[in-house]
């Protein structure tokens, strides 16, 4: 690019800039701002004018309470308190082992309810009607194995303490 067009483009585009300076200050000082909607107030019902300006106390917030704020406080946090230990009771185990029969995976318990009843459970299958109570992990010739959300617990067969 010869210097002779370098410099037509920089004064064209100085002259471009200085051209939408001067728009821009036009559209500032002599151009009509938008139209703007007439309010009207419950005390008064004829709309506002467009010249008054708002007042400065409607622009602040009228809540009770940023006004009851506590200005004086603490240079520091306090501790949070310990934490309290929860003691959970899980409830007994209620069932009696009456005897088992092995089968490998078939294997069986009997198992005696509180109500009396004798129910005969497999591996997997609740203790109980409620889920609470547990559901049989394992059982041996002389013992099973309670699943429980509070840990495993062994029930002997009855009579072989």
């Amino acid at each position: 690019m010869k210097l002779r067009t370098k410099k037509r483009f920089l004064n064209a585009a100085a002259l471009g800039l200085v051209g939408c300076a001067g728009l821009v200050l036009w559209q500032a000082w002599y151009a009509e701002p938008p139209a703007i909607k007439a309010e009207t107030t419950a005390t008064n019902s004829r709309p506002r004018s467009k010249t008054i300006a708002p007042e400065p106390a409607a622009s602040v917030s009228l809540d009770p309470n940023r006004w009851n704020r506590v200005l004086r406080q603490p240079l520091y946090d306090p501790p949070p308190p310990p934490p309290q230990e929860v003691i959970v009771e899980h409830r007994p185990i209620t069932v009696q082992l009456v005897g088992t029969v092995m089968e490998g995976e078939n294997s069986q318990a009997f198992v005696r309810q509180q109500s009396g009843k004798v129910d005969i459970k497999k591996l997997g299958e609740q203790v109980t009607a409620e889920a609470a109570d547990g559901v049989i992990a394992s059982i041996t010739a002389s013992e099973i194995v309670i699943r429980r959300e509070d840990g495993e617990h062994r029930v002997a067969v009855e009579g072989s303490h």
